[in-house]
């Protein structure tokens, strides 16, 4: 495998779409300018927990608030005719300039039967989409008085594994909470994976005794 400098993103999250693709846009060219062969976005970019007495208040993907006020608003289908995917179009775009792949974190999509599933589109340096995954394992939680939380309520799971071969190597892709079932990461070490890209946040209930552990663990 080639040495290669990977530039990983954080961002902060308006309600303004625009805004936060421009954000991630220049975050991307800032990290190419620096040697970044391979550049990923983050899924829950900013997590803000922000306690009451049960409600929490969560920033989380890159190109909109995580809350359901939003994800409908903001979601986009991989149309090269749709002026309205910003967020696709600019990652197309920019890998293209920069001749780089952008695992590009994850945004939510609709898909052609009208489902809405939490997804990573990852592009090539000729601005193509090599491949998306859809995240499998979907994040509920219910913790009396500390925290509930169902994305399944939200999203739709995806059902197949995603891996691709890139210009710096062969990448398996998962989203956050895929990160806690190995199989995944077995499968795709079978497969030849020479990278594995988790981009996520996890809350601070769990994830504080679980994160740090578990990427050590699907190295």
């Amino acid at each position: 495998m080639i040495q290669f400098k990977i530039g990983l993103c954080q961002l902060s999250v308006t309600p303004e779409k625009a805004i936060n693709v421009d954000n991630a846009r220049r975050s991307i060219q800032f990290a190419s300018k620096r040697g970044a062969a391979l550049v990923v976005l983050p899924i829950f970019l900013l997590l803000q927990a922000l306690r009451t007495v049960n409600s929490y208040s969560w920033k989380e993907m890159w190109n909109c608030p995580y809350s359901t006020d939003y994800f409908e608003r903001f979601a986009e289908k991989f149309d090269e005719k749709d002026s309205t995917a910003s967020s696709l179009k600019m990652l197309s775009e920019v890998a293209c300039e920069e001749r780089i792949t952008i695992v590009g974190g994850s945004i939510p999509e609709w898909s052609s039967g009208g489902k809405l599933y939490n997804t990573c589109f990852v592009f090539g340096p000729n601005g193509d989409l090599l491949a998306k995954h859809r995240k499998m394992h979907l994040f509920d939680i219910n913790a009396p008085g500390d925290i509930s939380f169902n994305e399944s309520d939200t999203f739709s799971a995806g059902s197949s594994p995603t891996i691709v071969d890139t210009h710096v190597g062969r990448i398996g892709i998962g989203i956050c909470h895929d990160i806690r079932f190995p199989e995944l990461a077995m499968l795709y070490r079978a497969r030849g994976a020479h990278l594995i890209c988790y981009p996520g946040a996890f809350n601070m209930s769990t994830g504080e005794a679980l994160w740090e552990l578990e990427q050590r663990a699907r190295h």
